[in-house]
């Protein structure tokens, strides 16, 4: 960043100038710029990976609910690849974090409709309402 270049340029001189044997608080300075410049450098790798994910989120919890592997070729990624930088991303497995969203909108179904259990099952992708239920109970055990 613009930042980092001037601080860099200023610890430069600041070497440049000291006396012989007075450069030790500098190399303070110096491991501190050093530690921001890997700051900032995780950020941007953070930031990069962060756009492909929120596409991803989007595509695990759109309306078909395809599964981690179809997600992860729509983007054109390894499903290895995917799945540890959606990790990184959201601090959850795709899976997981699919499921929740699909527990959720049968939750926000079951206060907000007339639907049968059975139905909400059927629009939220389970196979049935006995699957349905087995994954709400396993999620509200935990």
């Amino acid at each position: 960043t613009e930042h980092l270049c001037g601080q860099c340029g200023g610890l430069l001189e600041q070497f440049r100038a000291a006396p012989d044997g007075e450069s030790a608080a500098l190399f303070l300075s110096a491991q501190k710029f050093l530690l921001d410049v890997a700051e900032a450098s995780r950020n941007i790798r953070l930031g990069a990976m962060q756009g492909p994910m929120t596409r991803a989120a989007e595509i695990l919890c759109g309306p078909d609910f395809p599964s981690p592997a179809e997600t992860a070729e729509q983007l054109g990624m390894g499903y290895e690849t995917f799945r540890k930088q959606f990790r990184q991303a959201y601090q959850c497995p795709p899976a997981a974090y699919q499921m929740r969203h699909r527990l959720n909108l049968a939750k926000q179904l079951l206060l907000d409709s007339t639907k049968s259990i059975q139905e909400i099952a059927f629009l939220c992708r389970f196979s049935d309402a006995f699957a349905f239920s087995k994954a709400f109970r396993s999620v509200n055990a935990q």
